[in-house]
């Protein structure tokens, strides 16, 4: 083989594994049922282990609402980051209960750390994914 050809070669092989990526670049990328069981798997241990930042989470956020009155900003947030931690466990539970069924994200935000100036919120619960 020349050195021609093999410049060629080099040339033909990366062109054609440039090219594929580009050429599925147009179409719409849904989520596939492995992509969703697997999301679903690590949100719900994620979520069932770390439910407990709720607490200070909700705290931090009734303080930084509330400015001055730091009781009730702690005692406040407590009482809500103690229903949110349930609600997330119960979230994770459900979750991993139901793990073969490709369901939507019934909590936002999905992981307790994703956003932490938002406050949990709940949507419909086992509402199937499409894909």
């Amino acid at each position: 083989m020349n050195r021609n050809t093999r410049i060629l070669l080099a040339l033909l092989i990366t062109g054609l594994t440039t090219a594929a990526p580009m050429a599925q670049a147009d179409e719409p990328q849904y989520p596939t049922y492995g992509s969703i069981v697997s999301r679903k798997l690590t949100s719900s241990i994620a979520n069932l282990t770390t439910s407990g930042l709720e607490i200070p989470k909700c705290v931090i956020i009734e303080n930084n609402a509330q400015n001055a009155n730091f009781i009730y900003g702690f005692l406040g947030g407590g009482m809500e980051g103690a229903i949110h931690t349930v609600g997330r466990m119960a979230i994770g539970l459900v979750d991993l209960l139901t793990l073969p069924i490709p369901t939507r994200p019934s909590i936002d935000p999905l992981y307790v750390w994703d956003d932490f100036d938002k406050k949990t919120a709940y949507g419909p619960v086992l509402r199937l994914e499409e894909y």
